[in-house]
């Protein structure tokens, strides 16, 4: 958070948001992860774009490799999503363990 230069509040609606974009790519990759040379629909690259911004601001490079890595490429294809999937579900975890440690602001003390 300081890092950012943001409060508790701004930290936490900035995971909320990211977790959400999370939470609409994951389904979209396991659908187009397929070993082909197709180039991946425009609705996911999209996502991902967004994502990996999101990503960049919070220093979640577990998918920012994976992302440079299909930008490197000259199209975005489909047989990416495998990495990809696995990067979305190592960034899943960590955010799910984050909230999990993360105090409640509810919680008696």
């Amino acid at each position: 958070m300081s890092n950012l230069g943001i409060g508790a509040e701004e930290y936490d609606s900035l995971l909320n948001t990211f977790a959400a974009q999370l939470g609409a790519a994951m389904p979209i990759v396991v659908l187009e992860q397929v070993e082909s040379e197709e180039t991946i629909s425009e609705n996911l690259h999209r996502l991902l774009k967004e994502l990996a911004e999101s990503t960049d601001i919070l220093g979640a490079d577990r998918f920012v490799r994976p992302y440079a890595k299909l930008k490197e490429g000259k199209s975005s294809t489909r047989s990416h999503c495998v990495a990809l999937f696995k990067a979305l579900q190592e960034l899943n975890s960590a955010l799910t363990a984050n909230s999990a440690s993360a105090p409640q602001a509810d919680a008696p003390h």
